[in-house]
């Protein structure tokens, strides 16, 4: 991001003024880098569908009493903003933790006002994203030189190489968790079997030089060019039925980049794989599973269900290798929790990457990157644009909003109706319906339709809807959705267990998607029916190497694959059949 800086929540009696929150600038375009430095008010801009969704999650923020016993436990709660009222996202994103130590990027467009007189404001449409370190490098370790200095040489994009510049890095030790487990390991990291496509690193130089390393990311995770292709359909499905979480897919250590394609019957050589073009975006389904070893999380019987998110990918050409990556977003749907994350927008490099607060060096994980045009391409019907994406895009914020300030109690925490999963899918579903109803009821989108039956944009249009149907089917097994999913009722920071046959009625109305793994595998096999090409990113424990954890695979009692009906397929659509599915 061009634009980058330190999230600080004003006060109570600054809120009338500031109209948002401050922003330490960090980092800024070109023609505004004489504002570094400087705190500056960031204000959401005035657009009618931002403020439409700000209004949505505006709330009043009053901890409720199980947050002291939740505090005790160790988790953090957005205490600063008790007691305020109409709270809105950007508030409750800076005031989440009790420190102002989030950094973010700034999504684009942001547009600056500067009045001459006071602070400058700046202006955005989408929600920061969550990241770590403002400067990065591409980088080989080559050698450990003692003191957690390591020696790397960087990547050279004209010989394609790593024959660089060579320099020494401060790869600090980090910080033991409350299980004394820790976050990441600098030991080995040379010898690491991703070391040799190199790693991208990211921090900021100290007060004597070093460039001081907070994050890494392994760079052949990115790769658009996979290890492997597994193709045909029931290859593709047995994959992600039985196969893609085996200890042999991604060793401790290691990564693991599988392309799926359902459409092709014969193994496709690796340099016939589907193209990818710059600034393409998709879905992606992120789950991640246990810590185990020496001193293990909490596994009854070896069972450990996981967490479960979407997120967006967006191809972009990486500037110092020169090449097409996915760069990954993640739409954290995340209760209130001790690791200090926290739910919204948060790249990879935070997430994952981090080495205090990241999970690359701890747990095994999985992100599946869906390839499904009709859901991933923009549809544009005689000037009448939309994106399937930006709906779901839209519906997640929402719900991570939701989140962040647990429907104004200030407490969110796992329940059978209330969790990571349930409520990713409460968001999908949500969207992929309030879409299609919309659409539905615009008479020139459906003239178009009408008008032009074999156009490929119709085509798309088609199998959207019926992949709509085929996760609604999915998603609501009693043949209705819950209420709260249909009227999107406040239900976070409530107590199941004081209405519980409720709750059971709640849960079985949403029973396939309480558990992360099986909601994620059974997601993966619907598209792979309607023909997606899935890309599997896997990584086991990456970096320097410890001997006191192993990974808990995530647990999935069931292994069956989806059934989906293909009866609304139509090679031309008619209103009638359309307003039918």
């Amino acid at each position: 991001g061009k634009w980058i800086g330190r999230l600080i929540l004003p006060t109570a009696e600054e809120r009338e003024e500031v109209k948002g929150v401050f922003l330490e600038l960090l980092m800024t375009d070109s023609e505004n880098q004489y504002c570094i430095g400087q705190v500056v008010n960031l204000r959401w801009s005035d657009e009618s569908n931002l403020q439409t969704y700000v209004q949505l999650v505006t709330t009043d923020v009053n901890l409720v009493d199980r947050v002291r016993v939740s505090k005790r436990e160790g988790n953090i709660h957005p205490e600063r903003i008790d007691n305020w009222q109409n709270v809105d996202p950007l508030e409750s994103l800076a005031g989440a933790r009790p420190e102002d130590d989030l950094i973010v990027a700034l999504p684009e467009p942001v547009v600056v006002e500067d009045t001459g007189v006071g602070r400058l404001s700046l202006y955005i449409s989408r929600e920061p994203m969550q990241i770590s370190g403002r400067f990065y490098g591409l980088v080989k370790i080559i050698q450990f030189v003692g003191e957690d200095l390591f020696r790397v040489c960087h990547y050279n994009s004209n010989s394609q190489e790593f024959d660089g510049v060579e320099e020494i890095v401060y790869i600090p030790s980090v910080i033991v968790d409350r299980n004394g487990i820790s976050p990441s390991q600098n030991q080995g990291l040379e010898n690491s079997p991703v070391n040799g496509k190199g790693w991208y690193i990211y921090g900021a130089k100290n007060a004597q030089g070093k460039f001081v390393v907070q994050a890494i990311a392994p760079r052949a995770l990115f790769s658009l060019k996979p290890k492997k292709v597994i193709s045909g359909k029931k290859a593709t499905l047995d994959y992600i039925n039985y196969k893609y979480w085996q200890d042999q897919v991604a060793p401790k250590g290691d990564i693991a980049n599988i392309l799926l394609n359902p459409t092709k019957k014969q193994q496709t050589e690796i340099s016939e794989t589907p193209v990818w073009e710059e600034g393409e975006q998709a879905l992606f389904m992120h789950v991640y599973g246990g810590i185990g070893g020496k001193k293990p999380e909490l596994s009854p019987l070896g069972i450990f269900f996981g967490h479960f998110a979407f997120g967006i990918t967006k191809v972009v050409r990486e500037p110092l290798a020169n090449e097409l990556q996915f760069n990954l977003e993640y739409r954290q749907i995340y209760t209130h929790n001790c690791d200090g994350i926290v739910a919204g927008t948060i790249s990879w490099m935070k997430y994952m990457g981090d080495r205090q607060w990241g999970w690359l060096g701890t747990r095994p994980t999985s992100e599946i990157i869906i390839k499904f045009k009709p859901m991933t391409e923009d549809y544009d019907f005689n000037g009448i644009k939309f994106s399937p994406l930006s709906y779901i895009v839209q519906e997640l914020d929402v719900m991570a909003a939701r989140y962040r300030t647990g429907d104004g109690t200030g407490a969110t925490a796992v329940s059978p109706i209330n969790s990571c999963v349930q409520d990713s899918s409460q968001a999908l579903y949500t969207a992929l319906n309030r879409m299609v109803a919309q659409l539905k009821l615009n008479p020139l989108i459906m003239k178009w339709l009408r008008e032009h039956p074999d156009d490929e944009q119709t085509q798309r249009f088609t199998q959207l809807v019926n992949l709509v149907k085929a996760l609604e089917n999915h998603l609501t097994p009693l043949g209705k959705a819950r209420a709260d999913w249909r009227y999107e009722t406040t239900t976070l920071g409530g107590f199941p267990v004081e209405t519980p046959l409720k709750t059971l009625w709640q849960v079985a109305g949403s029973c396939r998607s309480l558990l992360p793994r099986f909601t994620n595998d059974q997601l993966a096999m619907i598209f792979l029916q309607f023909g997606a090409s899935l890309w599997v990113l896997r990584t086991n424990q990456v970096g320097g190497y410890d001997p006191n954890i192993q990974a808990i695979v995530p647990t999935d009692f069931v292994f069956f694959v989806p059934r989906v009906d293909f009866s609304y397929q139509l090679s031309v659509i008619s209103y009638q059949r359309i307003r039918q599915a």
